[in-house]
């Protein structure tokens, strides 16, 4: 009460420009201090009221302006800030402070002894090939370019004063000191390395017998050791990275896998994990073949380790195995950790963590978060909320921000994903978290492919829902993304996800529609060849070449080249695919009409398409139709026809295809193999000729199509069913003018020329026009001619669905005198809706 009435005392004293600014006017007289004002007492109450409303109003107003003019007044120039550690936590850490509003900003001196940042949860991604060194692993001299206040430092950080507020740093160059007003331990552990190994693990790093797998020398080792060849791996350690590594291993070593050859020891499987995780791991590695043996390593030999089973009162055993990879704490570095001069008297360091208190200090002035700081899991988005914590309470005690504005931290957790190989994956997921686990601008065709998956799971469980198989693994992919520092989220995304200008189509992973499908849809795929139509002869040996590469991919051997030539419609581009398919290769279309526009850009884009092939995982077919657009003849004959910019689009087409490679295969289509040029020749190793179609593989392609297109939907829609015999003497009569290449088919008959919304144009008979009603009423407002051809543009209707439309006319009103109305149900799944539409557009039924 004295505090309240000497308030009241100074504010009724005060000047009017003093009350003015607290209340908006002058303090009314009657508001005094109650000992000056001893008929206070016989106030009401509605006056006492009111009275203790406006003072409140006051300290409130006194309040914010105080913090108002401490943020005006925030720091002085040149104070230091000291991270130790540039793992998740530190580097997030540095870059946070360098975007906070500082007035003055301080220096930040980023403490580490790589020159490059890692981003471990991709380690093991790294190791099995599915991402290269740059994507996940970029130099801090890239990632720092933005961040002016940010310097690294390469060294150790070797002991901390924090009385008298200083660092030791071990640099290349000797020993320096630095001093801090703020520090922050983030290297992962601090305080003595607790002495945890086995009997003969020293031994067996030196002799090459066992592999840590903590750190990127680690990741590099396993990787030449898988390339050079493994028969059989032990995998000591159970937890997330043992299990991960061991489904990663199973895909470069499927052998080895499926005849049991690959085993993962530990006491417990994916201890602490969500239970969902466990279930689908488990099941997930018995699939691939792995053996997961429950028990403790107790030793490691010339032959490969010994262990005792959980439960079994039997003598140790004997594991057998060319490589022993361990994982989790014996895994641990040995190299000197940071030691803390303890600040206060209770221990500071318990276990090799930290003791924080609320605001992830240590003491005052000393942070700590990571895996170096005790109270919380280490993971991986736990170390990034604390580095977003920590950098607010950095600024704030820096700015001299009073308590009340501090962050304390409370984890969020927004979910839980194991990798199970390259397109597999289990999780959990907080629903209400995915818009703080994903990408903020995650295009919409994604969220709505991805949000069934994850709400029909989270039906069942009103806090978290289990997702699993590609969706997971998508999802896993995308919140890593989200992860990576800077601006280092966009360039991996280009290079894995963006395709190139020149690539018309694609099944690797885009943004896009065909993308996407490609990497959650997991329709089975037929056999090969099935609906190719083809010789026999030619069959063969395009299922040999497949074969072949085939066994390149899986031997990591050089792939060949391939050249499909023949005139169009031949079935080149759907052999392409259908490779691709067989193989496990990923394909890409594009072709050479698109490079001579693009002018003096042409080798620019040509050079970013074969980067972007290189960068395939999986390998890649690169299918480029009309090669001879570009790729013409011209060298060691009349180079000076050529222009300059063709002789070096052709040159840079040679460059990049002149050594083998295991990561593309160029297929070339033309339709007259002749005009290509020598060099161009000489790049392929295989060619295959794909000819006319003669009469009997005619009849097999329309029988196919009727049998998959008109059959079986009619009988799915309970329509009538049709006889496929065919007219032969229409058969022969098209076979005839086909191969007459001097032969018009618009002089023949009279036809209609249909132009879709694509540009795409197809002819239809006069007499299948004058068959139809929706044709005829179009033919008789556009005043149809014998002998002449008139242009319809259908601007609702692609070339694809025209396509088919024209087919089942011809089918309709040519083949067969059964009137079939087009059925009711899908008679092709991706084309059913706009099939429809069409149908609808052009009254068909």
């Amino acid at each position: 009460m004295a505090c309240f009435a000497a308030s009241c005392v100074q504010l009724h004293n005060a000047p009017p420009h003093v009350q003015r600014k607290a209340f908006g006017g002058p303090l009314p007289s009657k508001i005094s201090a109650a000992s000056e004002q001893p008929q206070a007492a016989r106030r009401s109450t509605r006056q006492k009221a009111s009275t203790a409303a406006v003072l409140t109003g006051v300290g409130a107003l006194l309040g914010k302006a105080q913090v108002r003019r401490q943020l005006r007044s925030r720091r002085e120039a040149g104070q230091q800030i000291v991270v130790v550690g540039g793992g998740l936590a530190g580097l997030n850490l540095a870059l946070r402070l360098d975007q906070m509003p500082w007035k003055a900003r301080p220096e930040v001196k980023l403490i580490d002894p790589k020159d490059r940042y890692v981003f471990l949860p991709l380690l093991i991604d790294y190791a099995t090939g599915v991402v290269e060194l740059d994507e996940f692993a970029p130099a801090y001299f890239d990632l720092l370019q933005g961040a002016s206040s940010v310097q690294h430092l390469q060294g150790i950080a070797s002991q901390v004063d924090w009385r008298r507020r200083q660092v030791s740093l071990q640099a290349g160059d000797g020993t320096q000191t630095l001093s801090f007003d703020a520090l922050v331990v983030a290297s992962g552990s601090v305080g003595e390395a607790e002495a945890r190994s086995l009997p003969g693990l020293s031994e067996a790093f030196e002799s090459g017998k066992a592999l840590r797998f903590c750190t990127l020398a680690d990741a590099e080792a396993l990787r030449s050791r898988l390339q050079d060849g493994l028969e059989s791996v032990a995998i000591v350690g159970s937890g997330y990275v043992g299990v991960e590594l061991a489904a990663g291993l199973a895909e470069v070593l499927p052998q080895a896998a499926s005849a049991g050859r690959i085993a993962l020891f530990g006491s417990r499987f994916l201890s602490g994990c969500e239970e969902a995780n466990q279930k689908q791991s488990a099941e997930a590695l018995d699939k691939l073949g792995i053996v997961r043996k429950t028990g403790r390593v107790t030793s490691i030999n010339a032959e490969g380790l010994t262990w005792s089973p959980a439960g079994s009162e039997r003598s140790e055993e004997v594991h057998s195995c060319s490589l022993v990879i361990v994982t989790g704490a014996l895994a641990a570095p040995t190299e000197d950790r940071l030691q803390l001069a303890s600040p206060q008297e209770e221990d500071t360091v318990v276990s090799g963590r930290a003791v924080v208190d609320p605001y992830l200090r240590i003491a005052p002035g000393l942070y700590c978060l990571g895996d170096a700081s005790a109270g919380c899991p280490p993971t991986g988005q736990v170390a990034m909320q604390q580095a977003e914590t920590t950098a607010w309470n950095i600024f704030a005690q820096l700015s001299h921000l009073p308590r009340p504005t501090w962050r304390r931290f409370k984890p969020n957790a927004m979910g839980e994903f194991i990798a199970l190989g390259s397109t597999q994956a289990a999780g959990v997921v907080q629903p209400t978290q995915l818009g703080n686990l994903l990408p903020p601008a995650l295009p919409p065709v994604l969220s709505r492919a991805i949000a069934p998956t994850v709400s029909s799971v989270g039906k069942s469980s009103s806090a978290k829902a289990a997702v699993s198989g590609r969706p997971a693994s998508l999802l896993r992919r995308l919140a890593y993304l989200y992860r990576l520092p800077g601006m280092h989220r966009l360039k991996v995304a280009q290079q894995r996800l963006m395709r190139p200008p020149l690539v018309r189509e694609t099944s690797r992973l885009t943004w896009g529609r065909d993308g996407l499908a490609s990497l959650i849809s997991s329709k089975k795929q037929g056999g090969f060849l099935e609906k190719i139509v083809l010789e026999d002869e030619l069959s063969e040996r395009l299922q040999w070449t497949t074969n072949s590469l085939v066994n390149a991919k899986k031997n990591g051997t050089p792939y060949r080249h391939l050249l499909l030539h023949g005139p169009p419609g031949t079935g080149k581009t759907l052999f392409a695919r259908t490779l691709a398919r067989q193989s496990g290769l990923d394909y890409a279309i594009m072709s050479g009409g698109d490079v001579g526009p693009l002018g003096k850009d042409a080798v620019h884009e040509l050079n970013k398409l074969f980067s972007w092939a290189n960068s395939s995982r999986r390998g890649l077919i690169l299918f480029i139709d009309e090669a001879d657009a570009f790729l013409r003849t011209g060298r060691g004959s009349d180079t000076g026809s050529m222009s300059e910019e063709a002789r070096n689009v052709l040159s840079a087409f040679l460059h990049h295809t002149g050594t083998e490679s295991d990561k593309f295969v160029v297929v070339l289509a033309t339709n007259i193999r002749e005009i290509l040029d020598r060099a161009v020749l000489d790049r392929v190793d295989e060619n295959f000729e794909f000819p006319l179609p003669s009469i009997e593989e005619r009849k097999r392609m329309l029988t196919m199509f009727m049998e998959e297109h008109i059959h079986t939907p009619t009988k799915r829609g309970k329509v009538i069913e049709v006889d496929p015999a065919l007219d032969e003497s229409f058969l022969e009569q098209a076979h005839a003018d086909m191969d007459n290449p001097h032969l018009d088919p618009v002089e023949t008959f009279s036809f209609l020329r249909l132009v879709s919304a694509d540009g795409h144009e197809f002819f239809l008979d006069r007499r299948i026009a004058y068959e139809c009603d929706t044709f005829k009423k179009m033919v008789e407002k556009e005043g149809f001619k014998e002998g002449q051809t008139n242009e319809i543009h259908l601007p609702t209707i692609t070339g694809k669905l025209l396509e088919k439309v024209i087919e089942y006319l011809y089918f309709k009103y040519k083949y067969t005198d059964a009137k079939v109305p087009i059925p009711e149900f899908p008679i092709d799944d991706d084309v059913v809706l706009d099939l429809l539409l069409v149908a609808n557009y052009l009254n068909l039924y």
